[in-house]
């Protein structure tokens, strides 16, 4: 389902979770409270432009990117269970 496009892997959780554009190939950048677990996908075309440049700068061909950010969700702060 990777492959296709129609879940994510979350690396650091070892959990799959439904694409948020399926219908279009992009970079998985994903913000992961420690609280809660929430994972909350993006899409940032400016990061995936810089991670290609970079790619391109050492002649590196990347099959898959994700980025995950660990922190604290707007939930969770606004019950003050941060």
């Amino acid at each position: 389902m990777i492959s296709q496009g129609l879940v994510s892997k979350i690396e650091s959780r070892n959990a799959y979770v439904p694409c948020a554009h399926p219908e279009r190939r992009h970079d998985c950048l994903f913000f992961i409270c420690s609280n809660c677990g929430a994972a909350i996908e993006l899409e940032d075309q400016r990061l995936e432009g810089l991670i290609s440049e970079d790619a391109a700068l050492i002649r590196f061909r990347a099959t898959r990117c994700v980025v995950e950010v660990e922190g604290t969700c707007a939930r969770c702060i606004a019950t003050g269970a941060a």
